[in-house]
């Protein structure tokens, strides 16, 4: 059959570029036609751009002025990250085009997802029709569609009511969504495993195995940063005698040992592991340490994004692993063979979920 992606494949953004390789390679490997479709809203993109004026004249003098004095710092490599990230969109994914007025009819059904297409606060305040299928008359498929709210507004249900009538399977990331949403809808509504849990070896295997960092090393990665994970992650490898490696999605300035701030995904997946442990309050940066079987701490960060890292460490159950900022942490090991046994269960029933709706595509 002939399948499209429709999810965040733009943003450069570590998690968003692999959940959205490892769909596209999951539903190859089932001998699928597949293309991502180059959807590009502005208020995706608009925070990845080599430069933004809208940025700079939205701001006070006062912030402009030391704003500008970072970025002296970081400009080239913010350059070069840029088109690194775009050069691997563009080969690592079947793009195929999207436009305004189209209704989807070349493919068989698209799979809308994974990733927060279904969260407001992202996409530009208001959800977006486009990831609910609009003017699509093929059959829609949401896998692993994730909102990280814990609740939702009486607007918020009647939207989702009148939308997932027309999915043919409702696959969603959270328990806590998967809740808010069958009371809406006649059809299951299922929880589904993340892309990268799901494709597992499709999308490490291909990783280069070498190590990036020759020295024993902890990793810190995070989409924003937060002082107290990095002093956690400072102290523990002083007391290990590691060095230690920063990522995140934004580029800062922060002093350590080393910084690379222009690796890209495939970078991403090789120091997490080989890292000795990782310090994340990412969910992507959960997901990876999980599927790589590394030693790792999530932090709480007593938002409603906690929810998405909480659903996660639930299903495999290793809620110990989620802790707060600046609490101290024990030095135990993953119970990996437990982990295991329950992430297998979930990729097993995710599998089945795709395996039936396209069942109901074909029929």
């Amino acid at each position: 059959m002939k399948l499209g992606i429709l999810t965040f494949h733009c943003a450069h953004n570590y998690g968003a570029l692999l959940q959205c390789y490892a769909l596209q390679e999951y539903l190859k490997s089932l001998g699928h036609d597949v293309s991502v479709i180059n959807y590009r809203p502005w208020y995706l993109v608009s925070g990845y751009l080599r430069s933004s004026l809208h940025y700079w004249i939205s701001r006070t003098p006062k912030y402009i002025f030391s704003k500008f004095l970072s970025e002296l710092k970081v400009h080239k490599a913010r350059a070069r990250r840029f088109d690194k990230f775009d050069d691997f969109i563009n080969k690592k994914f079947h793009l195929a085009p999207y436009s305004k007025d189209m209704d989807f009819s070349e493919y068989d059904a698209i799979f809308i997802g994974s990733d927060q297409v279904w969260d407001k606060a992202i996409c530009g305040g208001t959800f977006d029709p486009v990831y609910f299928g609009e003017k699509a008359v093929c059959c829609i498929i949401s896998y692993a569609a994730s909102n990280k709210m814990s609740s939702l507004t009486d607007e918020d249900k009647a939207y989702f009511k009148s939308r997932l009538e027309r999915f043919t399977a409702i696959g969603v990331r959270e328990k806590r969504l998967q809740e808010l949403l069958q009371p809406l809808t006649n059809k299951e509504v299922v929880h589904t495993i993340d892309p990268t849990l799901l494709a597992g070896p499709l999308l490490t295997d291909g990783i280069e195995d070498e190590r990036l960092v020759k020295d024993k090393y902890v990793l810190v990665y995070e989409v924003v940063e937060h002082s107290e994970v990095i002093r956690t992650a400072r102290e523990y490898a002083k007391s290990h005698g590691y060095k230690v490696v920063l990522l995140s999605a934004y580029l800062m300035t922060t002093e350590l040992d080393i910084r690379d701030q222009e690796a890209l995904p495939s970078d991403f997946v090789n120091y997490i592991r080989h890292a000795e442990c990782v310090f994340t309050t990412s969910f992507h940066g959960t997901a990876l340490s999980i599927i790589l079987k590394r030693k790792f701490y999530s932090f709480r960060q007593h938002t409603n994004s906690d929810i998405r890292i909480e659903s996660l460490l639930n299903v495999v159950g290793i809620q110990n692993r989620f802790i707060d900022m600046g609490a101290p942490i024990d030095n135990t090991d993953v119970d990996y063979t437990n982990a295991y046994q329950n992430l297998n269960r979930s990729v097993d029933s995710s599998r089945l979920f795709i395996e039936n709706a396209l069942a109901k595509v074909r029929s």
